[in-house]
């Protein structure tokens, strides 16, 4: 079970913390496998999703990455993180 404020907590319980580097863990696996064009936009549930199955990590089976730019680039590969990093800098120009 995930921890609480309200249990004591022991060594093997999930947090916010150690759950995160799971799930970003098993996100970059599937960035490394799919690096240049992504899994594309509605494929990349299925594939972290794969990834948990094959790290065996249950507890993430309903959880994203809770990061934007781990979760751009997991969907649209390099090419569409660099796109989305260079709005940035062209909305200022």
């Amino acid at each position: 079970k995930d921890s609480h404020f309200t249990r004591p907590l022991t060594a093997d319980q999930w947090n916010g913390a150690n759950t995160r580097m799971a799930v970003w863990n098993c996100a970059w696996v599937v960035i490394k496998n799919n690096i240049f064009f992504g899994t594309q936009i509605g494929d990349k549930k299925e594939a972290l999703k794969q990834q948990y199955i094959a790290k065996d990590f249950k507890e993430g089976f309903n959880k994203n990455t809770h990061n934007n730019y781990l979760d751009v680039w997991m969907s649209l590969g390099l090419i569409g993180l660099i796109l989305f990093l260079s709005g940035f800098f062209i909305m200022h120009l």
